[in-house]
């Protein structure tokens, strides 16, 4: 069920998921329908960052990004990783607001962040691009460009219109929250809107409209709008969907879908010792539809639903986008024998330049074992293309080291091999040493991983705008 992912994607492109303040329990969030939502977004994301300080949540997340290959491996990581990348502290925010508009031609969202006390806009700005940020001013309100040095041309804007209030985005989607607060344009209304006020008080509510050209003129485009929550009580989370469609045989078109294809999907996960918690979760999970709206709830312990949120993350959701067929072929078993992409680091820098990169690897969801020594690595990026292969093997246009960061039984360590989901393997490469050349700063690079039995992995690698003064950074 993962649809309307661009506002999860948007947030995330941002570097925006993740907020927590340090009071848990309960939720603070106030629907955003004070009139600073532009009219022309195509999804509303609030998030209230108390939920990631639920211990509920917390395991939820854990769960899932443990097998997963995610940008972050635990709660907390996600959280040092929004504060690395805006300088405001998570435990600052009371209220986060991601908007934007599906367009494939450039990126439109921004969010909006109520705060507990003032931050400064500039600082956030040179947090997020140190040496290129610009002061001007949007609409009669002071804005900070970042990135407008970009070689990629992508500039987000960083603006403080009223005391307690930071926006940051993309500039398109910025301008056009500065215009409905200046009264130049309108804010959002319509069912949009209406849907996602009609939603009850859970920390985190999505309301997304569903464009033909993005989810097909046959499938869920021809529903009006998608709305999800999600909650945790007690010991157990909630998830609650709803699609509203013009009319009920569409609706009965994808309530057929989904229910159809859960079935399939829960056999699957009950075959696989890894996953087999994740079907618990579906085997809890109803699909009615009233009228012309189809409402799917999940009611489940938060490993159930985390196990079940790493198989999606992997397989990029179950359901169908043509609503008058149902198919098994959609939910395939997880690839074997595929390594997974933690996280990635360079270091050894000097000159606005990367010198090393360390790569975090481990098995993909369903994975058998991966000898890491028998797995070779093209490299693409500005010098050229290699064919890296691991030291001490012959052949190849340069070599990766590898070296054990978990590693319970010893069999990194002693042949190179993950055996084990829980097991951590750190690959480093030194480009400009071997082959290729240190990467530049605002480069990057693309490396595709294929293992023995020839399955693939890719990652790109992105190195951030300025180095000037950082011994390591994120790429």
């Amino acid at each position: 069920m993962v649809v309307g992912g661009a506002a999860a994607a948007g947030a995330w492109q941002l570097g925006l998921i993740g907020d927590s303040v340090d009071e848990p329990g309960g939720t603070n969030l106030a629907a955003p329908s004070d009139g600073t939502i532009p009219q022309t977004v195509d999804y509303v994301l609030a998030i209230d960052p108390a939920v990631t300080d639920d211990e509920v949540t917390r395991t939820l997340v854990e769960t899932a990004v443990q097998p997963g290959g995610t940008p972050f491996d635990s709660v907390s990581s996600g959280l040092a990783q929004f504060q690395a990348t805006t300088g405001i502290e998570p435990n600052r925010i009371e209220q986060a607001v991601v908007f934007g508009r599906m367009e494939q031609s450039r990126p439109a969202v921004a969010m909006e962040l109520q705060l507990a006390d003032q931050a400064s806009p500039r600082s956030v700005a040179e947090t997020v691009t140190p040496d290129s940020v610009e002061q001007t001013t949007y609409a009669g309100t002071t804005v900070y460009q970042a990135g407008k040095a970009r070689p990629d041309g992508v500039e987000q804007w960083v603006t403080s219109p009223a005391e307690g209030v930071v926006i940051v985005g993309y500039a398109p989607a910025v301008k056009d929250a500065l215009d409905v607060r200046n009264g130049d344009t309108a804010a959002w209304d319509g069912r949009l809107r209406e849907r996602f006020e009609s939603m009850g008080a859970d920390p985190i509510r999505l309301a997304t409209r569903l464009p033909a050209e993005q989810f097909g003129a046959d499938g869920l485009g021809r529903a009006d709008v998608l709305t999800a929550s999600y909650g945790a009580a007690g010991s157990a989370v909630s998830v609650q969907s709803t699609v509203y469609t013009p009319d009920p045989e569409t609706a009965s078109a994808i309530a057929n879908n989904v229910d159809g294809t859960i079935g399939p999907l829960t056999e699957d996960l009950r075959d696989s010792n890894q996953f087999s918690s994740g079907a618990d979760a579906l085997a809890q999970t109803t699909v009615q539809r009233e009228g012309s709206t189809v409402r799917i709830e999940m009611a489940a312990d938060p490993e159930s639903v985390g196990t079940l949120t790493s198989v999606l993350l992997q397989t990029g959701g179950f359901l169908q986008t043509n609503p008058t067929v149902v198919t098994e072929t959609n939910t395939p078993a997880p690839t074997a024998d595929r390594i997974a992409v933690v996280n990635t680091v360079g270091s050894n820098i000097e000159n606005e330049s990367v010198g090393t990169v360390s790569m975090t690897v481990k098995l993909a969801p369903g994975s058998g074992p991966i000898d890491v020594t028998e797995t070779t690595v093209q490299w693409v990026g500005s010098s050229g293309t290699y064919v890296l292969v691991a030291d001490g093997v012959g052949g190849g246009d340069g070599q990766f080291t590898i070296e054990a960061i978990r590693d319970d039984d010893n069999s990194i360590q002693s042949s190179g091999t993950l055996n084990s989901p829980e097991d951590r393997a750190q690959l480093v490469f030194s480009p400009g040493d071997g082959f290729g050349a240190r990467l530049d700063a605002g480069t990057q690079g693309q490396l595709t991983f294929t293992t023995e039995s020839g399955t693939t992995t890719t990652a790109t690698i992105v190195v951030p705008d300025s180095l000037a003064g950082k011994d390591a950074v994120a790429l």
